[in-house]
């Protein structure tokens, strides 16, 4: 698990991004540059665990925390902020349950996914997640480190049950080729917002801005 401080000036307002599996910083640097606040980005979920006391205590210190938690990153979260309370937590294109024919990818399509990785890398997977706005820097681990992630992944997914974090609102993705739309919105009915976009995010930074400043 690493987290990485895009900026830490000791603003009052704090904004958490944890992203989805293979994707790095540069995924969200854009839409930091925008922000009035202090970013804190958490990807590449190997080893992953909740914050230690500590770590607890430096984010209840901001007057204002947001989180947006993203695909396979919102199980993540899950795991790793299941004891913090936000000003407002945002789920982006997923589910905490993903391994679900009914709510998440399916244990199928995941499996067959995990297979593909092995066998032609992430390519294809690249290029159906980001589409038109996929760059390189995107995803900056090897292979090797992709295919251990998405298995801590798999085996966190494996044992969650239940949503941890009270989630205020679900962004779904009408043209998201991971995440089935149908099923993200069966999951979260009405804290849901369908929005023209792929499984990618946050090539539009106003979903961002309008959860921070008209909320």
């Amino acid at each position: 698990m690493e987290k990485h401080w895009l900026r830490r000036t000791g603003e009052r307002q704090l904004v958490i991004f944890v992203l989805g599996w293979g994707a790095g910083p540069a995924v969200v640097e854009h839409v930091a540059k925008l922000l009035h606040a202090d970013v804190l980005v958490v990807c590449d979920h190997r080893d992953i665990e909740p914050l230690s006391e500590a770590e607890l205590a430096e984010i209840e210190a901001y007057g204002e925390r947001f989180l947006f938690a993203w695909s396979l990153g919102i199980v993540a979260a899950e795991c790793i902020f299941g004891d913090t309370k936000f000003t407002r937590a945002v789920a982006l294109n997923g589910t905490p349950l993903p391994l679900d024919d009914e709510t998440g990818i399916g244990r199928r399509r995941f499996v067959a996914t995990q297979k593909a990785l092995a066998n032609a890398g992430s390519d294809e997977f690249n290029r159906r997640a980001y589409g038109e706005f996929y760059k390189k820097e995107f995803t900056p681990r090897g292979l090797h480190a992709d295919i251990d992630e998405l298995a801590e992944l798999k085996a966190l997914a494996e044992k969650t049950q239940y949503s941890s974090i009270a989630w205020d609102k679900a962004v779904v993705g009408a043209y998201d080729a991971i995440f089935p739309p149908e099923n993200m919105l069966r999951y979260w009915r009405q804290h849901a917002e369908l929005r023209p976009l792929p499984h990618y995010p946050f090539a539009d930074a106003d979903i961002i801005l309008r959860e921070i400043d008209n909320r």
